[in-house]
């Protein structure tokens, strides 16, 4: 859930709870609402009770102390933390975006960030993919990145007034939920963006829509097609990408 609370995550309750900040004085303040590390805290008591994991997700803003956030998160309770990308403007009717300087960064600024997420990861389990913040650094400096997006294509963006998006950074909608019929789906290995909910499952299910796209021409009679699909080196890292995610989330007490 990214850093600007919106209608969408007022509605939402789950497992991941939104935290801004290692300090739960600059949390709180943050959020405006006094007391809400404590019933944070709270909740993820009960929710261990009953043997439901909990992880938290962390807007990379300015406000993150990277070195102090695994002692912070173990404290609230929370057994793994994702993190999401900053985002200041999308063209779509999501909401959750801010032109903040809390996150504006300079693409340095950012790497760096990115750097203290993988070096945090060692010490506490982070559920974003590797080789997905890895293609991110490589979007900050216009290289070319690993991994298309499958938004348009594996998922979507519905919002409030049941408008079907391709993604959050798209610019209109193709269509109503009610009218969508399967025409309307795009895949063009778009890279366009830096939205992690899109970003990090498109690395994970890289390897499904490979071995698939495989069979299919495999049963169109085309051979050397589904080879070049199933051959695919970025398989191993995606495969990859899938098992240590959710063995991340396996080790969650």
């Amino acid at each position: 859930m990214p850093f600007e609370r919106n209608r969408e995550d007022q509605d939402k309750q789950d497992d991941r709870q939104d935290l801004g900040a290692a300090s739960c004085a600059v949390h709180d303040s943050n959020r405006g609402l006094p007391g809400l590390s404590a019933r944070i805290r709270r909740a993820n008591a009960a929710l261990k009770r009953h043997q439901i994991p909990s992880s938290a997700s962390v807007t990379m803003s300015r406000l993150v102390d990277y070195s102090a956030l695994p002692e912070a998160l173990r404290d609230l309770g929370f057994g793994a933390v994702t993190f999401s990308y900053p985002l200041r403007t999308l063209p779509s009717s999501y909401l959750a975006c801010a032109e903040s300087p809390l996150v504006d960064f300079t693409p340095e600024e950012l790497h760096a960030s990115f750097e203290a997420v993988k070096a945090l990861g060692k010490q506490f389990p982070v559920l974003n993919p590797g080789a997905s913040i890895e293609d991110m650094q490589r979007h900050l400096h216009g290289e070319p990145e690993r991994f298309g997006c499958l938004a348009g294509w594996k998922f979507f963006y519905l919002d409030w007034h049941l408008q079907l998006w391709r993604c959050h950074n798209w610019d209109r909608p193709p269509c109503d939920i009610r009218e969508f019929d399967g025409t309307q789906r795009v895949r063009d290995g778009c890279t366009a963006c830096m939205i992690d909910c899109y970003r990090d499952d498109s690395v994970m299910q890289h390897v499904g829509v490979a071995v698939s796209d495989g069979m299919r021409a495999a049963a169109q009679g085309d051979v050397r097609e589904a080879w070049n699909h199933w051959a695919d080196r970025r398989n191993l890292v995606s495969a990859g990408a899938a098992i240590r995610t959710a063995t991340a989330w396996l080790r969650v007490p």
